[in-house]
């Protein structure tokens, strides 16, 4: 008899211990589980209601812009573009409102997830809540209506903000000044690549065009998106399909915009061969006086730079482990 009760209270306390994993493990899913373009897309228009209270304070009666839909896009294009707004929003902070910049991150050294773009997102609903004076963050009640959304779907919509942020900025377009700062960066990035396989950096700079307009940059840009697929194809990733020229009137925003994929289809070179690197911002009052002929030349040399890493050469990889960083790698650097 006392045997039997021994087996009753084990058998017992094993399906508690079985029902304690199963619900830890089903807190844990949810915990971790992985945001959808529908989440992230959701979250942006609840950011543009936002940005739209912050024009009607600043007595912006102008129509909301209008962004066409381009399919390729991915969750790292995306983030780039969060960034970019993030930047402006903190341009808003210290040039309009005078309340004090905020840190606006680097490119992270990975492949970005849903996830990322979701909490980014999610930081720029907060900082423009700090603006619009809003009493927390409101969550819409129509979320089952946001389905089949891709991240182009939500790369278009921050597109439409990050244009709309310029005009309470008192800016009509992204100015030739900001794109140059791309262009450098994107040459930064290829001579680093270049860099990384021993290859010689003595690439001569490219001749300085005469008379170009924004159209002509947008072309260069194109082209280097083109040697940038290459690259991708060689190191077996998965290739960025770069949309057909847009048959209208090209203004310095498209070239930024452009510019801001082929930084990130860089940084995904960077962390495939396990490399990881930053570059400080350029000067602001270095850029004045550039032109798309300074833009055009930059991009060219980019392209020139750029190592197409065919198959027949040898590889100079890296462990990608050593780019995961842990809190105790990342606190000192605030301490600097």
């Amino acid at each position: 008899m006392k045997e039997k009760s021994t087996t009753l209270v084990r058998a017992g306390i094993k399906l508690i211990a079985l029902f304690l994993l199963t619900a830890s493990l089903q807190v844990s899913a949810a915990v971790t589980a992985e945001k959808t373009p529908n989440d992230v897309y959701q979250q942006v228009e609840l950011l543009a209601d936002d940005v739209r209270k912050l024009r009607a304070n600043n007595n912006i009666t102008a129509d909301w812009p209008s962004v066409e839909f381009v399919a390729g896009y991915e969750p790292q294009h995306v983030y780039q573009k969060t960034l970019e707004i993030l930047g402006k929003i903190n341009s808003y902070r210290t040039k309009v409102s005078k309340t004090g910049g905020i840190t606006v991150p680097r490119f992270p050294g990975r492949d970005i997830t849903p996830n990322e773009v979701y909490s980014v997102v999610t930081r720029l609903r907060q900082e423009m809540n700090l603006l619009v004076q809003n009493r927390g963050l409101q969550e819409s009640q129509e979320s089952q209506d946001v389905v089949n959304k891709s991240p182009s779907d939500v790369y278009a919509a921050l597109a439409e903000v990050s244009i709309a942020l310029e005009e309470t900025l008192g800016l009509r377009s992204i100015r030739p000044a900001e794109v140059y700062m791309r262009s450098v960066q994107v040459v930064e990035l290829s001579r680093f690549l270049r860099k990384s396989q021993n290859l010689p950096l003595d690439v001569a700079k490219p001749v300085l065009t005469q008379g170009k307009f924004p159209n002509h940059a947008l072309r260069s840009v194109h082209e280097l998106l083109g040697k940038i697929g290459v690259a991708e194809h060689n190191l077996w990733m998965k290739a960025f399909q770069q949309p057909r020229l847009p048959r209208r009137v090209i203004t310095p925003s498209d070239v930024f915009d452009a510019m801001g994929v082929a930084i990130a289809e860089l940084h995904r070179i960077q962390f495939r061969l396990g490399l990881e690197r930053e570059f400080s911002d350029l000067e602001e009052q270095k850029t004045r006086g550039q032109t798309p002929d300074d833009v055009i030349q930059n991009t060219a040399w980019a392209e020139a730079l750029l190592p197409l890493f065919d198959l027949g050469s040898p590889l100079q990889q890296y462990n990608r482990s050593a780019l995961n960083k842990t809190p105790s790698q990342v606190y000192p650097r605030f301490l600097s």
